[in-house]
């Protein structure tokens, strides 16, 4: 579960996201709204060059996983330009397993 997302981000995988997403989450985070998103941060902040897990933050009902994330793009005088941001998961049982009831950048 911890490394699903981050490398279904990176490898640009949905199927491996979609597999940990509560149903809800699936029907609203589609392979187009996956892409869609994808092309918005590559846009924004540049490719994923790295991600590294951070840990999980105590929570009474939910567990929150916490990843740093490394973007990477080509400047306009083409210097390397990154800048990392924290990604978090939430992570509740559904049905008697865990799943992603939320993500998103910090």
């Amino acid at each position: 579960m911890r490394r699903c997302r981050a490398e279904s981000l990176s490898g640009k995988k949905y199927e491996l996201l979609k597999e940990v997403l509560a149903e809800n989450l699936q029907k609203e985070f589609t392979p187009e709204a996956f892409s869609q998103s994808l092309l918005q941060l590559q846009n924004t902040l540049g490719t994923i060059h790295s991600f590294e897990y951070r840990g999980e933050l105590k929570t009474p009902v939910l567990k929150t996983l916490v990843w740093k994330v490394c973007f990477r793009r080509t400047g306009s005088d083409d210097s390397v330009i990154e800048q990392e941001i924290l990604f978090r998961a939430l992570i509740a049982p559904v049905h008697g397993e865990s799943r992603v009831i939320g993500f998103g950048f910090l």
